[in-house]
């Protein structure tokens, strides 16, 4: 998978690079609100800025969108 997860004290940073797909979101997104630590972040940054391209329907966007949006609500 074309990402890395990295958890600090307080919170997490994810980053992605080369190609993705909406798999590669979906996962890290589930791999990070599954992990005993996320109760208890005060942030969670996710760096794309080494993507190199995404594939996406506008369909799987939309998804991706309310999956972090559910997620982060879900720690807060």
């Amino acid at each position: 998978m074309p990402y890395r997860i990295t958890w600090e004290e307080t919170g997490v940073y994810c980053q992605f690079w080369g190609d993705i797909a909406t798999a590669s979101v979906v996962a890290m997104l589930r791999d990070v609100s599954s992990d005993a630590r996320f109760d208890k972040i005060h942030y969670w940054l996710t760096d794309y800025l080494a993507v190199t391209r995404v594939s996406a329907s506008p369909r799987e966007v939309d998804d991706i969108i309310a999956l972090e949006f559910s997620t982060v609500q879900k720690g807060s």
